[in-house]
């Protein structure tokens, strides 16, 4: 039997305009678990994920990952030091003042415990599959906002993520960019254990997923016409 990886228990989500919802979400992901979520509140769904993700916390409710509830910026928390969660915000969450290799290569140094010249390597030709090769020794300001967000994408890819929050990239995806996007996720789609939940539409999206729809707080299935 599948194991919830991921419960919000009790939360209140913004509805639109900011207002608080009528509605307390109880919602949960099983590992292997593939949903899409719908809203027309974009500022609604980030804040979902970014609870999730532990970066923000409820006022109300709380967020179990793992099985173990979690407080923002948790970085002991034992999913978030393992290295098992994804979190994909509009405009990529690279850091600043390491160039594009460094920001994939960290990770896979610090939390997989992999020498720099291999953590290098593995970075660089994860970032060469992408399209982003070329872009390797740039900072994050001298990027496009969609490479920022491919780049985070690549970095998660590379560190085999268990879960994976991927927020609307904050600009159009070019042919380049979506292709790649594409090409990553259908990858994580396929496998069984990992679980992935994708906010936005678009080519760039796996198919098939189930479909919600975030309403006054409320996750819902989505109706198609």
């Amino acid at each position: 039997m599948a194991e919830p990886i991921l419960q919000i228990e009790g939360v209140r989500i913004h509805a639109a305009e900011g207002r608080d919802a009528t509605h307390v979400l109880d919602w949960g992901m099983l590992r292997g678990d593939k949903v899409r979520i719908h809203s027309e509140s974009g500022g609604s769904v980030s804040e979902l994920l970014r609870l999730a993700a532990g970066v923000d916390h409820p006022h109300e409710g709380r967020v179990i990952l793992g099985g173990v509830p979690i407080a923002p910026y948790d970085l002991e928390h034992p999913f978030l030091k393992r290295g098992a969660l994804a979190w994909i915000p509009p405009a990529g969450g690279l850091v600043v003042n390491q160039d594009l290799l460094s920001n994939v290569a960290l990770p896979l140094r610090f939390v997989r415990g992999m020498r720099q010249k291999a953590a290098e390597d593995a970075a660089r030709a994860a970032l060469e599959d992408a399209g982003l090769g070329p872009l390797a020794h740039q900072r994050p300001h001298a990027l496009e906002v969609r490479e920022r967000w491919l780049a985070t994408l690549v970095r998660s890819w590379v560190m085999e993520a268990e879960l994976w929050l991927v927020d609307r990239p904050a600009a159009e995806l070019d042919r380049r960019t979506r292709k790649s996007a594409r090409r990553i996720l259908d990858q994580i789609a396929a496998q069984a254990e990992t679980t992935l939940v994708v906010v936005g539409e678009g080519p760039w999206i796996p198919e098939p997923m189930e479909s919600l729809n975030l309403e006054n707080g409320l996750l819902v299935p989505e109706v198609l016409p």
